[in-house]
């Protein structure tokens, strides 16, 4: 009991200790002053709209332990990119000078310094690098208007100073500078000028988020302005970029559509047709005509079942406190699968080994006449559901109606796709450091994936035997939906592509009944009905309404609102997500830019 006591009294003691709370001592990465900043640019027209070859000198005081610094460089100014290119960085204090890159809103952003390694105290740091596209055109001169350290810092300075380096024949026609916020007009600057260069100098401290920025303008000729030439010189990198994966992968995926994704040769010429082709059953026309075996063709497969005397389909109304609700029942009327198609048995075997409701099933659990079934009560039956798909695909496809698996046709395509998404994030993990244009190239990935899938979406193909059926499918559809005088003036026009008919079938109860499941895989169960308005005026015995007068029409609303609610039992569960974006700042005009410490 004592060493129980001790123990709680530790794991009291524990607890209030860990309430109290614990005060860490970080370091400041961001408190530092700059003591001086100096730049020299060496403006040359190698390229034609101007290029600066610069080197910076940073020399700072860290106020605690720091691993370096970040310096931001903008990488567009007036709209075109430019081309920035990092050529050295050193520390003359023995600082660590290597360095990263890494692209943050509208910035290069270099990345000085070891992880592994802390400095403090007075520091210096060079950086040197070439930016193109720098000069500014106006109809009466030409201009480099650039800010020197940038107003993106958070850290003061103490003295700021740029050196332009003219270029031999270029003439000086105006020069200023202004230091302090972004968008003053103060001066609170100087500058000397010699035969080849300006030098401009603050005139005492600049705070945080202050700039020095200078203006030499020049006379026109020396630069040249952009050409469309030019421009499209800039883009060329980015749209190449952009087009590479589309057009290597997306056209591979299309020459692969071309060899394996299109359907045989057809005789192109429609002929009415009163019985499905082959002997095959509803599920399975359904699946030639679209390459899916959706859930229209299961339900149809049961109103199918139904009309052969397999199942009655009862429809109920359950009343709720704002609008009644529609139900449906299945009764097992035939419990002998003997005679049926493999997929008929798994659908009857899956719902009535699911659910008995009543009692009824026969020895060793089997399904026995009688057994009665709530379609809003199965759970899990879309499983049944794949699987038939599986099966019925597969079994077109062995019967050769299909090329391959419509299932399955694409996955090559799909898998390309994933491919391309694993390729984007390689390169943005180990080799965007080293390119511009990423976002591009990015975006092309994308692209390129989207028409992986949309290949793959259209992959499915059918062989001659598939296209025969496929044919004669329509020519069943256009007797199911069209209305004879309707048939009959296509088959008096000149160019359509109809051939006269065989005779046709006497309208009968039992005529209706058995198209009826090939009328709704084919979406065209009312157009059906409407044949049979003067004839079938009595309810069949499989199928139960709550009408108190029966027609053809009404009837195959009815089952049509059955074939639905059976759908979404036959349906998986949807899961849904959500995703999110996050903003940034823009940065300063041309050169200039920001930094900090980390």
């Amino acid at each position: 009991m004592k060493l129980v006591k001790r123990l709680t009294l530790a794991a009291v003691l524990l607890i209030a200790l860990s309430s109290f709370p614990i005060s860490h001592a970080y370091a400041d990465v961001n408190d530092f002053v700059i003591n001086d900043f100096s730049a020299d640019y060496y403006l040359t027209n190698d390229d034609r709209q101007g290029t600066l070859r610069v080197t910076e000198q940073i020399d700072l005081t860290y106020s605690d332990n720091n691993h370096g610094i970040l310096r931001a460089i903008p990488a567009t100014y007036n709209g075109h990119s430019l081309k920035l290119k990092i050529n050295q960085v050193s520390s003359a204090t023995g600082a660590p000078s290597q360095f990263s890159t890494y692209s943050q809103n509208g910035n290069t952003v270099l990345k000085i310094g070891a992880p592994n390694q802390t400095v403090t105290g007075h520091q210096r740091y060079t950086i040197e690098y070439t930016v193109n596209n720098v000069i500014g055109f106006y109809p009466d001169h030409d201009e480099l208007y650039w800010d020197i350290n940038g107003a993106d810092w958070q850290q003061p300075f103490e003295h700021v100073a740029a050196v332009v380096h003219l270029p031999t024949g270029l003439k000086v026609v105006n020069r200023a500078c202004f230091a302090g916020p972004q968008g003053t007009s103060v001066s609170n600057c100087d500058y000397t000028e010699s035969d080849d260069s300006i030098r401009f100098t603050t005139s005492g401290l600049l705070n945080n988020t202050e700039t020095l920025t200078v203006v030499v303008g020049f006379n026109k000729g020396f630069f040249t302005p952009a050409t469309w030439y030019d421009q499209l010189a800039d883009y060329a990198p980015a749209v190449l970029s952009f087009m590479a994966l589309p057009v290597l992968l997306g056209g591979g995926a299309f020459l692969y559509w071309l060899k394996r994704g299109r359907d045989s040769k057809g005789r192109s010429v429609i002929v009415a047709e009163y019985e499905p082709p082959d002997q095959l059953k509803p599920i399975e026309v359904g699946t030639i005509a679209d390459f899916k075996v959706d859930n229209r063709d299961i339900s149809a497969t049961f109103i199918d079942l139904a009309v052969r005397g397999y199942l009655t389909i009862t429809e109920e109304t359950e009343k709720k406190l704002l609008r009644d609700k529609k139900v449906y029942s299945l009764k097992l009327k035939n419990p002998d699968f003997s005679n049926l198609d493999y997929f008929e048995q798994k659908l009857l075997e899956g719902v009535f080994n699911k659910i008995d409701l009543l009692g009824l099933a026969g020895k060793d659990g089997l399904p026995a006449e009688g057994m009665s079934v709530r379609l809003n009560e199965i759970k899990g039956f879309y499983t049944v559901a794949r699987d038939v798909r599986d099966d019925v695909s597969e079994g077109l496809t062995t019967e050769g109606y299909f090329r391959g698996n419509p299932l399955k046709s694409g996955k090559f395509l799909s898998g390309l796709s994933m491919m391309v998404f694993v390729l984007v994030y390689i390169f943005v993990q180990a080799l965007s450091k080293r390119l511009i244009h990423t976002g591009a190239f990015i975006a092309g990935a994308v692209i390129a994936a989207y028409i992986c899938t949309w290949f793959a979406r259209i992959m499915p193909s059918r062989t001659a035997k598939g296209v025969a059926a496929k044919e004669h499918i329509r020519g069943l559809k256009l007797y199911l939906e069209v209305a004879e005088k309707d048939r009959l003036k296509m088959l008096q026009s000149p160019d359509a592509p109809y051939a006269t008919p065989s005779s046709e079938p006497v309208k009968t109860i039992e005529l209706f009944e058995k198209l009826l499941p090939f009328a709704i895989v084919l979406g065209v169960e009312n157009e059906w009905a409407k044949k049979f308005e003067g004839i079938f005026v009595d309810p069949p015995d499989w199928y139960s309404g709550n009408w108190s007068t029966f027609n053809a029409v009404y009837f195959a609303s009815s089952v049509g609102d059955s074939v639905a609610a059976m759908g979404t039992t036959f349906a998986p569960p949807s899961n849904s997500g959500s995703s999110g974006f996050s903003g940034g700042f823009s940065g300063g005009g041309g050169g200039g830019g920001g930094g900090g410490g980390w």
